[in-house]
């Protein structure tokens, strides 16, 4: 069985699709999911970066829903500043819950 190649979506292409009328009923919905107890979502795993040049942190946020899987990953580096770039980035990794195919690798930062 042959797998597709997933979709990469960056910042722009991101912005593009985004739609607040879409979006209301889709958090709704994910709310109530998560209150029926249809969500694994673990806490959020963060690990401190110490380096040479900067200090940060990545956060780590898996997800499994009746119709998902997923992960968000998010650095804050406040330094970045400094350097024009942003202190906050992610990245969001969609996977198909049944197989564990690679589907979607979004950037994250407007979600």
């Amino acid at each position: 069985m042959k797998t597709k190649q997933p979709l990469f979506l960056n910042e722009e292409e991101v912005r593009k699709h985004l739609r607040m009328a879409e979006l209301i009923p889709a958090m709704e919905r994910a709310l109530m999911d998560f209150s029926a107890g249809k969500v694994t979502q673990p806490v959020r795993s963060v690990i401190k970066v110490e380096v040479a040049a900067a200090t940060g942190f990545l956060g780590l946020m898996p997800a499994l829903t009746p119709d998902g899987l997923g992960l968000k990953a998010v650095t804050f580096y406040p330094s970045n500043a400094e350097r024009g770039i942003p202190t906050h980035m992610a990245t969001i990794f969609l996977v198909d819950p049944e197989t564990g195919t690679p589907l979607a690798i979004m950037d994250g930062r407007l979600i």
